[in-house]
């Protein structure tokens, strides 16, 4: 999609079958904001009541100055990986040696490879409550009490929205119950929907949530397990798009994840901040910059998601006319013709 988030080749499996090849960024593939998701007086499915009730309370924190935060850690981890399956392997394209160096982790007992996805969820939705949640002291519903010890953040407790999957013990497990006050865990969530509404996005990095993350101006916390998420995870950093939690269950903590918080929001929602308040809207406005000139960029290569597209089709069928133009036409055993390139 953009040169920022591309992949380099680096195994000798992949130098073998590509290293001759040519790579062409075509810019971002979504439709996002080119038209209206699913509603009912546009022929699409409706929003249901729970969904249209969270875009609305996501609408009036914002209007409130308070910060939405986003955290999805896709649909692997809380599904097909929870137990009794493991993390891929790497020779399934697991890649998890890119993110582990099989240290024994003090947070699981275990390295990494040796972790399933109910491991990997819940250490970072419990470092998520132990950074995020609001304490007794705060008001969940916008304001701190008057004790003075508001939460860390901000003048007010973020309002967080969590999707954890459709596993029935998806928050069985130490550290995950009681549900913080300021948090509204879901099933599933209309993650398009409510992106343009958060000042953070908490995701596992997959090339989709990152896209869709980069056209709505979100800066991105990335909490990567597996596959290309790590490679992901360090691009977004690179480019100035958000933080890197790569070995997160090394380098994923409370303080680390509330300092990237504050760091990539500190003005963004409106609000005041309190001492180093200015170092964090310096940061938080070096991200907004960054994630709008990379926006931009890719969708000045490709018009809209739209334009990607047929521009992907136009090189892919101009490529194979290449190869048919240099192909020779063979004889083969039983009248068979093939096209050898």
């Amino acid at each position: 999609a953009c040169e920022e988030l591309f992949c380099p080749l680096t195994t000798e499996l992949q130098h073998e079958h590509f290293g001759h090849l040519t790579f062409q960024c075509v810019g971002s593939m979504s439709t996002i904001g080119e038209a209206p998701r699913a509603e009912a007086e546009e022929g699409g499915e409706p929003l249901d009541d729970s969904a249209a009730s969270l875009l609305e309370e996501a609408r009036k924190a914002r209007e409130a100055g308070r910060d939405v935060i986003l955290l999805s850690l896709g649909t692997m981890l809380v599904g097909p990986f929870w137990p009794p399956a493991k993390l891929p392997a790497d020779d399934d394209g697991g890649n998890l040696g890119d993110n582990d160096d099989g240290t024994v982790e003090p947070c699981s007992g275990y390295p990494l490879r040796e972790c399933d996805g109910k491991l990997m969820a819940q250490h970072c939705w419990r470092v998520a409550f132990q950074a995020l949640g609001a304490r007794p002291a705060d008001n969940a519903e916008g304001s701190p009490e008057e004790d003075g010890k508001s939460h860390p953040l901000a003048s007010a407790p973020p309002l967080v929205i969590m999707s954890v999957g459709a596993k029935a013990d998806a928050l069985d497990g130490p550290g995950l119950n009681p549900i913080p006050p300021n948090f509204r865990v879901h099933r599933a969530v209309p993650q398009l929907r409510l992106l343009p509404l958060c000042t953070c996005f908490i995701t596992h990095g997959g090339m989709g949530s990152v896209m869709e993350a980069i056209h709505c101006r979100v800066p991105m916390l990335v909490v990567p397990f597996y596959g290309d998420q790590m490679h992901n995870a360090q691009a977004v950093e690179r480019a100035g798009l958000g933080v890197s939690f790569r070995f997160p269950l090394r380098t994923l903590s409370t303080e680390a994840l509330r300092d990237a918080v504050a760091s990539v929001t500190r003005g963004l929602a409106g609000q005041g901040g309190g001492e180093g308040s200015a170092l964090s809207a310096t940061d938080a406005a070096s991200y907004a910059c960054a994630l709008e000139a990379v926006a931009a960029k890719s969708e000045s290569q490709s018009g809209s998601g739209s334009d990607a597209a047929r521009r992907a089709c136009d090189l892919i069928v101009s490529a194979a006319e290449h190869l048919r133009s240099s192909s020779k036409t063979v004889e083969a055993p039983g009248d068979v013709t093939r096209t050898v390139a």
